[in-house]
Parts: C-alpha cells; structure tokens; sequence
C-alpha cells in the first residue's frame, strides 16, 4: 500500500501503525510518501513499520521500482526462491541461454532476464514453443486463444506476434512466418 503521510481524517502513519498490528493485514507492505524529509520523520515511520519511505517530489519510475522490490522480497519470504519450469525437456537444452516458461506464475525468461508479456503474448508463445517445428495457423492460434466463441480477425494473430517478436529482441527469429499459412517455433541453429 502506498500512503501519504499528510491526509485529511487519519494520517498515513496511523494507517501504517493500524495495518501493521492487525494480524490479518501486517503481511501487507507500506509505503510512506511525503514531504517530510527530516531523518527523525524518516526514522519514526519506519519504526512504525513503513517498509520504505519516499520524499516528494519522487519520479514514477523510482516508486515503481520500490513497489516491485518490496513485493519480490515479499514473495521470496512467503513462498522461498522463484521456480522456472523450462517447457523443454532434458533432451532440448540448447535453447538461447535457457527459455524459462513457468506457467504457473505466467512469467518468461530469456538469457535469465524476465520477458513483460500480456497474458495473451505468454500464452501464444507457450502455444506455440511446446511444439518446436509444428506450424500453427491464425485460425488454430485463435481457437486455442479464444474458443469458437469469439469473432477474431486473423490479423489479431499477427499483432500479437509482432508484438511478442519485439520483446524477443535478438531472438525473434524464434517465431517463423509460414506465409499465408501461419506461424512456427523454431529451435536455434
């Protein structure tokens, strides 16, 4: 949770000290944003249990990447170290430095660094890297995605894989074009 200290009916800290000894919230992180920048300030709200504190003005991408450390060391602590599941099998570890798919995280790592997929770009190229070689079509990529009960142009398909080659950088001649017929996973040479 991210909380002003300055707030009109109860201040930040008395959220903050509220959600920490409650013991059906305390698991939830705080973060303290406010003017305040003196160190007893600082010190105060972290004794009270604010998990990091921010002075304004802060850039977006600063918070952005307290947030996401905090919920990582989270994670960790709840639930221990991150397991990756390659798709591959023993027999087909020569992929570019390891393609991790852990589908129960929905996360994707290449070259150990983790890929931003919508959900949608995961599942097509967890569709599509389960079958190194096997040539998909837009109409099988659409009822895997959507069922038969969605109207989906065939050009959705080609969005999306534009989209996940993007983010596949070096490696986006991974995902073959069959021309006029679809889209295949290709092994590295």
């Amino acid at each position: 949770m991210v909380s002003d200290w300055l707030m009109p009916d109860m201040d930040g800290l008395e959220v903050c000290k509220t959600i920490k000894m409650e013991s059906r919230w305390n698991h939830i992180p705080v973060i303290m944003i406010t003017c305040k920048g003196d160190e007893i300030d600082i010190v105060t709200a972290l004794e009270l249990g604010a998990d990091d504190y921010l002075v304004k003005p802060f850039g977006i991408k600063e918070l952005a990447v307290r947030i996401k450390k905090i919920l990582n060391k989270q994670n960790y602590a709840l639930h221990g170290p991150l397991k990756q599941t390659p798709v591959y099998t023993e027999e087909r570890q020569n992929h570019p430095k390891g393609l991790l798919i852990n589908k129960e995280t929905y996360t994707v790592f290449l070259d150990n660094e983790k890929l931003n997929l919508t959900y949608a770009e995961f599942k097509l190229l967890e569709l599509l890297a389960e079958k190194p070689g096997k040539v998909f079509t837009r109409s099988q990529i659409i009822e895997h995605d959507y069922g038969n009960d969605y109207y989906v142009t065939e050009r959705s398909v080609d969005v999306k894989i534009v989209g996940l080659r993007k983010k596949l950088g070096k490696y986006d001649k991974l995902i073959e074009t069959i021309r006029s017929v679809g889209y295949r996973y290709n092994e590295p040479a």
